[in-house]
C-alpha cells in the first residue's frame, strides 16, 4: 500500500519506478542449482534484496550485468538529471509524494544495507553506465516510417506502416533489413540492443547521443548522432541520411562489420567465461589460505 500511495500522481512520461520487496526469488537456492557463481541480469521484479542476498554467503562471487541504472538508485531504472543516487536517494522527482525520507529513500538504504559486503563484480554493457522528428522532415514524399511493437506513432504527416508487435527473431530481421536506416530516439539508455541489432541487419543508426549510444552509433561511420533532445538535428540527420544514398549504404556494411567484431556472442560469452575463471581463482586461492 506505501508503494502504490507513493506512485499516486506520479509524472507521466517516466520509466519504470520498482521495488525490491517482496518478489518471488527469496533465495539464490530456489534456483535450484548447484553453482560456484552466481551471474545476475535485470533483477526487478524477480528478487527480493533483504532476504536474497542475505542466503548468499559473503565470499560467494557474484558477477551482476548491469542493464539499467535500478540496482544503485532508490526504485528508478533511469534517474535523468537527478544525481542524488551517488549519496543517498530522497526528494526523488520521479515520485507522486517526495520528500527527505521518501521511499526512494527507503529502498536505497535497504539495496545498501542488503548488498555490503557481498562479493560482488559488476560488468556493464556500455562506459556510460561505469519524441521522433518525422514530422519535420523535409523529404517527405519518398519518406515511409516502418514500425514494429505495441504503440503507434501520432500526429505525423507521412505514411506509417505497423506491423504491430513481432516476437520472431527472424520477422524482426527482416523488417530491419527493409529500412534504409533505423531512427533510435532514446533520450537515456544503456547499451540498447535494438540498435545493435539493425545494424546487424545492414541498417545504419540515427539516434539521439544519449547513454552508451556513441559507443557503437560511430557519427559518420556506422550512423548520425544527434545532441540528446535536440529533435530539429535528429531531424537534420535522418534529412541528410535520407538524400545520400552511397553513404547510407556504407554506414550500413560499416555497422554490421563493426556488430560482427565487438558483439558476437561467442566473443561476449568468452568474455564471461575469463570472469568467471578469474573469480573461481580467486575463491580457490582463499579456500586454501584459510585452511
Amino acid at each position: 500500500m506505501q508503494f502504490n500511495r507513493a506512485l499516486t500522481g506520479r509524472p507521466a512520461g517516466l520509466e519504470m519506478f520498482s521495488s525490491p520487496q517482496v518478489y518471488p526469488l527469496t533465495s539464490y537456492k530456489d534456483i535450484g542449482l548447484k553453482s560456484d557463481i552466481i551471474h545476475l541480469h535485470w533483477v526487478a521484479k524477480l528478487i527480493d534484496y533483504t532476504s536474497f542476498f542475505a542466503s548468499v554467503p559473503d565470499e560467494f562471487p557474484i558477477v551482476w550485468t548491469l542493464h539499467d541504472m535500478n540496482p544503485f538508485t532508490g526504485g528508478c531504472h533511469y534517474a535523468g538529471d537527478c544525481m542524488r543516487f551517488e549519496k543517498e536517494c530522497s526528494h526523488c522527482p520521479q515520485l507522486g509524494t517526495s520528500g527527505m525520507h521518501d521511499l526512494s529513500w527507503d529502498f536505497f538504504h535497504e539495496k545498501r544495507e542488503a548488498l555490503a559486503d557481498k562479493n560482488i563484480h559488476i560488468v556493464s554493457p556500455s562506459h556510460w553506465l561505469e519524441t521522433v522528428a518525422f514530422s519535420n522532415l523535409k523529404t517527405k514524399d519518398n519518406v515511409a516510417a516502418l514500425t514494429f511493437g505495441n504503440g503507434n506513432l501520432e500526429d505525423i504527416d507521412i505514411e506509417v506502416i505497423s506491423t504491430g508487435f513481432v516476437r520472431d527473431p527472424h520477422k524482426q530481421s527482416l523488417i530491419y533489413s527493409a529500412a534504409d536506416l533505423f531512427v533510435m530516439p532514446s533520450l537515456e539508455d544503456n547499451l540498447p540492443q535494438i540498435g545493435i541489432e539493425a545494424m546487424a541487419c545492414g541498417t545504419p543508426v540515427v539516434a539521439f547521443a544519449s547513454g552508451g549510444v556513441p559507443e557503437y552509433v560511430h557519427h559518420g561511420e556506422t550512423g548520425l548522432l544527434a545532441r540528446t533532445g535536440n529533435t530539429a538535428e535528429l531531424t537534420a540527420q535522418i534529412d541528410w541520411l535520407v538524400a545520400h544514398q552511397t553513404e547510407r549504404r556504407l554506414m550500413g556494411k560499416n555497422g554490421r562489420k563493426f556488430v560482427i567484431e565487438h558483439f558476437d556472442h561467442h566473443k561476449q560469452a568468452a568474455k564471461y567465461v575469463r570472469v568467471y575463471r578469474e573469480l573461481l581463482s580467486d575463491k580457490q586461492k582463499l579456500t586454501h589460505q584459510a585452511a
